[in-house]
């Protein structure tokens, strides 16, 4: 009897370890393929964009990666559920916001 009970209880906490896993593959998904194919539209289109680059530009991109890499963690580590996902076209507006602030808006401010 106490045996059977015991395969109960490794059996459901089989299925809630593998539940579990489930989610977190799911997740890194949502948050990993839509971050690829960013980064590897950024990646081949580098040789165009870096000629056009300013140092504040490159600043500010980094800046942008590092907040996601930022909320990306503590999601992981489950501090936070940032959605990560919608954050990702930061990577591809923060050069052109970037420009246009320092070429249009600060010369306004100014």
């Amino acid at each position: 009897m106490q045996q059977a009970r015991q395969m109960q209880w490794a059996k459901r906490i089989r299925r809630t370890a593998q539940v579990q896993w489930a989610k977190q593959i799911q997740q890194a998904q949502q948050t990993a393929v839509p971050q690829f194919l960013i980064f590897i539209a950024l990646y081949l289109l580098a040789g165009m964009i870096y000629p056009l680059c300013t140092p504040a530009m490159i600043n500010d991109f980094k800046a942008s990666g590092d907040i996601l890499l930022l909320a990306t963690g503590f999601r992981m580590i489950k501090v936070k559920e940032f959605p990560v996902a919608d954050m990702i076209p930061a990577m591809a507006l923060a050069m052109p916001v970037s420009y246009l602030w320092t070429n249009y808006i600060m010369p306004l401010m100014g």
